[in-house]
């Protein structure tokens, strides 16, 4: 990685931050900040968004609501990776010469207004008709219900539970209580009572009526209800009316993503401004560049004018150096698992090579169902060739697509082929090459399995040993890899051949070796305790660590589990599916639906379990032993757009 500076006369620096932004090479930094001494000379770039931020808003403003109306249709997949339309540069430029969202904007922005208009008389409308439905029982005009000289006239609502209570205050006393309605909670009332009665009076404030005020209105209920529903029915038509001229206007929608898009592009230039430093005549860019791009940068920059200026150099040891993981084509879709964890620190060990082939055999083994390792791959090849997609976009997929083929593989070996599929179907010759292909069965043999998982997880965890003891020679630390790493390489599978080797002077050399292995780690510990009496203690302490690698290597054991797990399920969907087969009439239908939903849910759900497990098992039990973080992922400028993503 190569720290560079750019220095660029005023009037071209937004072409070179164009420049920049299309060649994705370039993670800028802070020029007045970066460096305190040089960034105190340097003024902030003056920058003005309104018009574009305009633009983008009258794009999207239309777009929302045009479609509000459509939902585009895409796959699964599509969505679940985030596909996206492929356009050129050259045709997000001729686009945005040649379009104008100024009229269109205008509709949409009336037909927006109107909708929220009508959005909120529906809500007042909705909720007079569910007051007035409780009264639409009550046969006469509301603007009647008024007080005369000698009565007064209540209209109100009480729980139903405390109706009968009411009525029972109404006895003896000059007062009448009309039921109009009831419902489950409410009952709803009209209430007669004599003006000069004090006991009609206190009758009344005994009730605890709610008091619903109705005349006010003029009408009966029933009218007033068919009037409401009348503009209800108003405002549903112009909904659609407004939804049907949306709706003729959606063959916009690709000239506006694209428009939005290229409109983001600039907006995304003009906000790197801060990133700048200027002089009275010139503006400072300051970022990191891998080292191989540097001079495809520096022609991209002298095309725009030779009197840019760009200085590449060396990190210096303050420096806080993006992280760029630098792998062969097959190794870079394995890359996702790393950036699920995190980067390693700039200059150390990338472990994503390394996890490689772990990760594949492990989730081989955690799924072992070559019918669901086949469905996997073919869905994966397919997804890459059909759906344009950014480069960086189908390394998920790629991964998935070699996931899937270790599943054929490790499937074929333990027998699994949509489950027990083979046992039932009328083709002796599938049954044959099943058995000829199996080699471990983990249903059959669950032991001997655990045993393969937990030999894996060995190999692993005294693999991530190793790669902390070559850390430690590369930097020189001999003392760290002798007393530090050393021990355990040698104490480690001293511990495997005393408990699995043979009987007789094997296991008798193993032991040695293990106690060798047990003081040479004390010995280890103990030297960084400056307290003599306390070295024993520090030694016996440092030696308790073992239970964590027996921790780690039985976390392994997952991988039987899951493929278990994998195997019971599906063997159980084609138990139940042939059950369905068995159903008069709709029987070979219920076959079909069950064998299809079922392994469709079972093959999402382990692929998801398969996946999930064999990256921990590289972010606890295998990067713990070797891995140093700290490293922050290298971010370029470059073109990142919403709906459609440019191609060259």
């Amino acid at each position: 990685m190569k720290k560079i500076s750019v220095l660029v006369l005023k009037p071209l620096a937004w072409q070179v931050l164009e420049v920049l932004q299309r060649q994705g090479a370039v993670q800028l930094v802070r020029a007045r900040t970066e460096d305190p001494d040089l960034g105190s000379g340097l003024a902030p770039v003056p920058v003005e968004t309104g018009e574009i931020e305009r633009e983008l808003e009258k794009a999207r403003l239309c777009l929302r609501h045009l479609t509000r109306f459509w939902r585009e249709r895409k796959g699964f997949i599509a969505n679940f990776i985030g596909a996206r339309r492929g356009v050129s540069r050259a045709q997000l430029a001729q686009n945005a010469g040649q379009f104008s969202p100024d009229e269109l904007f205008a509709g949409c922005s009336r037909a927006e207004s109107r909708l929220d208009e009508i959005k909120q008389s529906r809500s007042g409308l909705t909720a007079r008709r569910q007051a007035l439905l409780a009264w639409q029982a009550l046969d006469m005009p509301l603007e009647q219900l008024t007080d005369t000289p000698g009565c007064r006239v209540i209209t109100g609502q009480l729980a139903v539970r405390e109706l009968s209570r009411a009525q029972q205050l109404t006895q003896a006393v000059p007062v009448h209580l009309e039921v109009v309605h009831q419902d489950g909670r409410h009952a709803y009332v009209v209430v007669l009572a004599r003006r000069d009665s004090a006991d009609a009076e206190a009758a009344v404030r005994a009730m605890e009526l709610t008091a619903v005020s109705l005349r006010e209105l003029a009408g009966t209920p029933a009218q007033l209800l068919a009037g409401v529903d009348r503009q209800l029915q108003e405002l549903e038509q112009e909904e659609a009316e407004i939804a049907a001229r949306a709706r003729q206007l959606l063959g916009e929608v690709p000239r506006l993503r694209m428009y939005a898009d290229w409109v983001a592009l600039a907006g995304q230039v003009r906000n790197r401004a801060a990133d700048l430093g200027a002089t009275a005549a010139t503006v400072l860019l300051r970022g990191w560049c891998p080292e191989r791009q540097v001079e495809r940068i520096r022609e991209a920059l002298y095309a725009i004018s030779p009197a840019v200026e760009l200085v590449a150099e060396d990190p210096g040891p303050g420096d806080r150096v993006p992280v760029r993981l630098e792998n062969p084509g097959w190794v870079q879709p394995f890359e996702v698992i790393t950036g699920i964890y995190g980067y390693p620190k700039y200059g150390a060990l990338d472990p994503t090579p390394l996890l490689a082939p772990f990760f594949l055999v492990f989730f081989g083994l955690a799924l072992s169902d070559a019918g669901y390792g086949i469905v996997l791959t073919f869905l994966s090849v397919l997804a890459i060739r059909k759906l344009d997609l950014p480069r960086g976009s189908t390394r998920l997929l790629r991964l998935l697509a070699y996931a899937g083929v270790s599943t054929v593989v490790f499937g074929a070996l333990t027998g699994g082929w949509f489950g027990d599929l083979f046992d039932f179907l009328p083709v002796p010759a599938l049954r044959q090459a099943r058995a000829a292909l199996t080699v471990l069965d983990p249903l059959q043999q669950p032991m001997t399995m655990l045993l393969v998982s937990l030999a894996l997880g060995l190999v692993q965890i005294w693999f991530g040993l190793f790669l902390k003891l070559r850390a430690f020679l590369a930097r020189g630390a001999w003392a760290d890899a002798l007393w530090e790493t050393g021990p355990w390489l040698f104490l480690l599978p001293s511990l495997v051949l005393m408990a699995a080797g043979p009987a007789g002077p094997w296991r008798q050399y193993a032991q040695n070796a293990a106690l060798a292995g047990a003081l040479w780690v004390m010995a280890g510990a103990s030297r960084q305790q400056p307290k003599w009496y306390l070295k024993p203690f520090t030694g016996l302490w440092a030696l308790y660590s073992i239970t964590g690698y027996f921790a780690d290597t039985l976390s392994y054991s997952r991988l039987l589990a899951l493929g278990l797990a994998t195997g019971v399920i599906a063997s159980a969907i084609n138990q139940i599916a042939r059950l369905g087969a068995d159903i008069p009439v709709v029987g070979a239908v219920a076959f079909v639906a069950i064998m299809l939903g079922g392994h469709a849910f079972n093959l999402i759900m382990n692929v998801l379990g398969s996946f999930i497990h064999s990256g921990r098992l590289q972010f606890v039990e295998f990067f713990s032993k070797f891995f140093e973080e700290g490293g922050g992922a290298f971010r370029p400028f470059r073109e990142e757009t919403e709906f459609v993503h440019v191609i060259d």
